[in-house]
Parts: structure tokens; sequence; C-alpha cells
């Protein structure tokens, strides 16, 4: 019995080229060269590696993964995840014979041998500084050549967003050491369908960027919409970190290019709602800290600032054992402990970088769920430490006329509504100073002042105390 036998013409054809490509050359390769099969690979933008002109192509050891589906059944897989390897000239894989019936075939690259299904999860690399081509999810659907019986021609496109970042407004004398972007990683791809899908229900991730020359930083991203007023990107250069936060959301399109401008100044806005709605936030992402005074920000101290906007819990110790904080649906829950006269015993906290010299709004709801009504009590200040002097912004209720140090909000087991003022011009000389001063001469200077917004919760033993719908903005 005489058997044909299938070989896969990978005719790469990306498509689009994350809309900014221009055609390449055709080139004669040989694949199987033992079987004296000629295939003709049609090359355009030639890299899984995307150059200053956006070209892509295929390199030396790329490899993608094939299946083929019979009859459009998936339960009839005549090819399963085959691996093809490129050598620089040729491609290289296994032999597969010619199946009877109808069949498609899909290819994807890069090659996963975990991988045993048409429907699979795919995420990038969170650290991608060393080229973000590992991570460039393509893939591409063909049959069998009407012309050519044996061969299958593929031409692959490009299924991730790739997102570039400009950073100007350096000083002379400073550098970028490092981009990240807060994204979406993971995503489920349906090969049949020929869609790529964010996984929503997972919370955003820092992703580190690949510096491509001039101040560019590149990386590939699943298709979604990045939420305005919550850190986008992170920048660390020779004498600080910025934070960049979104004005307005930005839909990242499949097979798309989006480029940000992010211009460094001395101010940056702070976001609507601090690092992320805590509807997205979950116990792992809030911080545990077993010395307030030490996780408070430091200009000085660069290993005890979280760069990000984020939440903290203060535990003696740092021993997760004994966690109070609990978050779910959007709501932070404190348990206090036993010695509940002792106000900053219980506590948690949001940082918050390069708020301008400005008055803010700091609105949030607060209830008391277990306690006597009027028993729980928080206490709410706003502390930094820069340059080795520590600082507390004046605060107040938004009706009482004067400022002090700290606001008290008794609690009753109904959320309310608490609206305070805090003033980022007006400070401590220093902890235990009575009298605050124009501060607006020292007051982010070249260390870009870092904030800490701090939620003390006491006045009865074993209570638990919600708050929700955290917002710091500027005052209109």
């Amino acid at each position: 019995m005489k058997i044909k036998v299938l070989i896969v013409n990978v005719c790469v054809v990306v498509s689009g080229g994350f809309s900014a490509c221009t055609q390449g050359v055709m080139e004669e390769v040989s694949m199987l060269a033992d079987r004296n099969v000629n295939f003709n690979f049609d090359i355009v933008q030639t890299r899984t590696i995307t150059d200053a002109s956006n070209a892509t192509a295929f390199v030396a050891n790329d490899e993608v993964g094939i299946f083929g589906v019979a009859n459009g059944s998936e339960a009839q897989l005549v090819a399963d995840n085959l691996r093809y390897q490129y050598s620089g000239s040729e491609w290289n894989g296994e032999a597969l014979t010619k199946p009877q019936n109808e069949t498609m075939f899909y290819a994807y690259y890069p090659y996963d041998k975990s991988i045993n299904d048409i429907s699979f999860s795919f995420s990038v690399n969170e650290n991608q500084e060393q080229g973000y081509n590992s991570s460039d999810l393509l893939f591409a659907a063909g049959s069998l050549d009407v012309a050519n019986p044996q061969t299958v021609n593929f031409s692959f496109q490009h299924v991730l967003s790739l997102v570039e970042v400009t950073v100007s407004g350096l000083a002379t004398d400073e550098k970028v050491t490092g981009v990240q972007m807060r994204a979406l990683k993971t995503a489920t791809v349906d090969l049949p369908a020929g869609t790529v899908t964010a996984d929503v229900s997972e919370r955003p991730v820092m992703i580190t960027m690949q510096a491509i020359g001039g101040n560019k930083y590149r990386t590939v991203v699943p298709a979604q919409t990045l939420k305005a007023n919550v850190t986008r990107f992170v920048v660390t250069t020779t004498h600080t970190v910025y934070q960049y936060v979104g004005q307005t959301d930005a839909t990242l399109a499949v097979n798309g290019i989006q480029c940000f401008n992010v211009v460094l100044q001395n101010t940056l806005p702070v976001p609507e709602t601090i690092y992320a709605d805590l509807a997205d936030l979950t116990q792992e992402n809030i911080r545990v800290v077993g010395d307030i005074g030490d996780y408070y920000p430091s200009g000085n101290d660069d290993a005890k600032v979280p760069w990000a906007n984020e939440w903290f819990d203060y535990i003696a110790g740092s021993s997760t054992d004994n966690r109070k904080v609990t978050i779910e649906s959007g709501v932070l829950s404190v348990v206090t402990g036993d010695n509940n006269t002792t106000w900053y015993k219980d506590c948690v906290g949001m940082t918050v970088n390069g708020a301008p010299n400005d008055v803010y709004k700091l609105t949030f709801k607060a209830k008391n769920t277990t306690a006597e009504e009027g028993k729980g009590r928080l206490k709410v200040y706003v502390y930094s430490r820069n340059i080795g002097s520590n600082r507390i912004f004046q605060i107040k209720k938004d009706d009482e006329v004067d400022y002090s140090s700290s606001v008290d909000c008794n609690l009753s087991e109904v959320d309310q509504e608490y609206n305070l003022v805090v003033d980022f011009t007006k400070v401590y000389g220093g902890v235990g100073n009575a009298d605050f001063v124009d501060d607006t001469s020292v007051l982010l200077s070249k260390s870009r002042e870092r904030y800490s917004v701090i939620f003390c919760c006491y006045g009865t033993a074993n209570a638990r105390i919600d708050i929700s719908e955290v917002k710091l903005e500027k005052r209109e």
C-alpha cells in the first residue's frame, strides 16, 4: 500500500504585523529535506521579534505547534500539538499521514508541549525585559491546498496587543533604568474561533517592559481595556521612581500597537481611586507589614517604599497567622484586637505616590458591624517621611473649619460616608509639633514625595470594622 504523507508547509504571512508592517520577500526554503519536498514560505514582516520598523519574522529555534481537526469535530484530532522547529533556513517536524476526511489545521506560536487542546490558557511573561518575542502569541488556520493537496498554507497573525512607551522629560543627568506596565497577563485562546480573550477574573500584574533604545519600551499583552485613574506605568530612573496614571480608559486592540508618551514631571496626578478599585483587590494584594513606622514612605530609604500605590496591613512581627484584615467584594474588614484602646494597633493603609501640592478630598464609607453603636472608631491621618523628616499633613472633616493632625470617626452599624479634606501644603514641622507650617518649599522635591493614608481601627475589642469606596481626589 502506498501511504501518502502530509507535509505541513508553514507559509508565514504575519497578517497586519501590529498594523504597521510592510510586505517582505518571497523565500525558497526546504522542509524535511530528506524527502526532497520544496515549499514556498511567504515571509511577511519577518520575525517574532518586532524591530523599530515593526517588521516581524521567525528566527532560528522558533517553534510552532499544530493541531488538525477532522470534520469540524474536536473529538477527531488528527494532529495533536505537533512540534515544528525553524533552523534559520528550514522547518523540521513530525510527518503526518494525510487524513481521509476534510480537516482544518491550526497552528500557534510559541510552542508549548503542555497544551493538549485547541482551546487553552496563555499567559505572557511578567518579565519581558530580555525580549517580549517569547510572549508574542501568533496563530493561523488552514486546510489542504486545492492546487497542491499535500500542502497546508498557514498565514500567521498577531493576536496580542503591542504596547510602546516613550519616556521624556528627564533631567540632564537622569537616565531611565526600567519601565513596568500594569495589565492583565492571561487570556483564553480558542483556535477554531480565532479568538484570544483576556481573563478579567484575574487581577492585573506589573509587567517589566523591554528597552528598544531611545527611551522606548515595549511589551505584549492580551487585548484589554486599561482603566482610567489607576496606576498604568511605573518608570524607574537613576533619580527616583515615577508613577504614570491614565486619565482616560485606553483600549488595547488585537494585532494593534498602542503608543503612550510618559512625560516625567515633579508632580504626577494622583489616581482618583488609589492603586485600584478595592473591588479589584484580593487578600494576596494587601501587603503585610510588621513595623508600621518602617512602612511609612521614605524618600531616602528605597527598600521601604512600595512604588506602586497599594494597600498594606499592619501586623506586629509580619506574621500572617495574626492577620486581622480581609477583603471581599470590595470591602476591607478589620477585626480589632483585645487591646482596643490603643489606636495604632489595628491599622490598614494605602500609599500614594507623587500627589501634587494641593488640597484633596478623601472620601470613604465605614461601619462597625459587631459592636455597640458608637463604640467602634476610626482615626485617619496622612503621614510622610522624607529626607529624614517625619511629617503629618493637616486634615479635617469637610464640614469643619479647623484642621488637625488626624480625624476621629465614630462608627455605627450602618454604612456612613465620610468626607475629609487633606492639605498637602501644610504639615507639622515634625512629629509632636502642634503648629502647621507651609512646607511647599521642600514638599515634592527631587525625591517625589510618597505618602501613607492610614486608617486606625479601635474603640471596641474584637469588633469588625468595614471600610469601602475609598477615594482620594483633588478638591475643586
